[in-house]
């Protein structure tokens, strides 16, 4: 019984050998066929070639190939192709190896980024605190500069302007000679007292308009007049108009209240306004306090 039992076993597995190689020489076949190979005979199920056969294939024009030389090129494809597999490998590592190398770029790119974003983001908070810090100075530099302007007028608020008087007529006694203009010019303020009046009385240093009164072109330099007190430079201011214009002692002169340089551009720009509707007849004139 053992021995049959063995018996059966081989010849199952020499059976099981035989469907396997003649499955492999089916494929084998088959793709000889696909490449243009034909053979003189064929391998069908369960037919065995002839004994003493010899395996004898024809490609292309005929020439016969050999089983050896089959097997050579199979195994110079199989070659070729571990060849190419291993390049590639190789290429397939490089770009691993590349693909990591832009991926911790982009990683530090992304680190960066944050960074900068962070730094934006802090620039923008201390531009914004500056920008308010900015607009609150301007508007207190505005109004520090509205009250020095204020103060400095209030300081000048006793004296006067005079512009056209020649220079050198003063001679080296400049408030006499003003004292003797205004008993002249102004008959109707005998009441004042102008040599008490008048406290002091001298030239400007420069004219407004640059220009040297010996130059051609050139104006006279006005004399600035303090007085005592603040009725008496607004009794002078009111008898000279309307157009603060007086003639005395050989003298063409104007009469005018002093101000600061920039209330004098001030005002310079509003009579710009002005002067032409005065032209037209119009009759322009400031609301004081101003309303809107």
């Amino acid at each position: 019984m053992c021995s049959d039992l063995g018996k059966e076993k081989t010849l199952q597995l020499r059976s099981s050998l035989a469907t396997r190689i003649l499955c492999f020489l089916r494929r084998l076949l088959r793709w000889l066929h696909c490449c243009g190979v034909h053979t003189c005979w064929r391998l069908d199920a369960g037919r065995m070639p002839p004994e003493g056969a010899k395996a004898v294939f024809s490609a292309g024009r005929g020439k016969p190939i050999r089983t050896k030389t089959i097997y050579q090129s199979i195994m110079e494809h199989q070659q070729e192709s571990k060849f190419e597999s291993r390049r590639t490998q190789l290429a397939c590592r490089k770009m691993q190896t590349q693909i990591r190398r832009v991926a911790k770029g982009c990683l530090e790119f992304a680190s960066c980024m944050e960074e900068v974003e962070t730094r934006i983001s802090r620039l923008e908070d201390n531009v914004g605190s500056q920008k308010v810090t900015q607009e609150t100075m301007e508007k207190q530099l505005e109004g520090t500069q509205w009250k020095l302007t204020d103060l400095e007028d209030r300081l000048r608020h006793n004296d006067l302007r005079v512009p056209g008087i020649p220079e050198g007529v003063e001679g080296s006694y400049p408030r006499g000679f003003v004292v003797a203009l205004f008993k002249e010019a102004f008959l109707d303020l005998n009441q004042w007292e102008w040599e008490r009046e008048i406290q002091r009385a001298h030239r400007f240093p420069f004219n407004r308009t640059g220009i040297s009164s010996t130059e051609e072109g050139g104006r006279p330099r006005a004399m600035l007049i303090s007085l005592l007190n603040f009725q008496a430079r607004q009794a002078v201011c009111d008898l000279a108009r309307p157009n603060s214009r007086r003639k005395a002692r050989g003298c063409d002169f104007f009469v005018r209240p002093d101000f600061c340089h920039t209330t004098v551009e001030k005002r310079w720009r509003l009579r710009q306004l002005i002067q032409p509707l005065q032209n037209k007849g119009a009759q322009a004139f400031l609301i004081n306090p101003a309303k809107l």
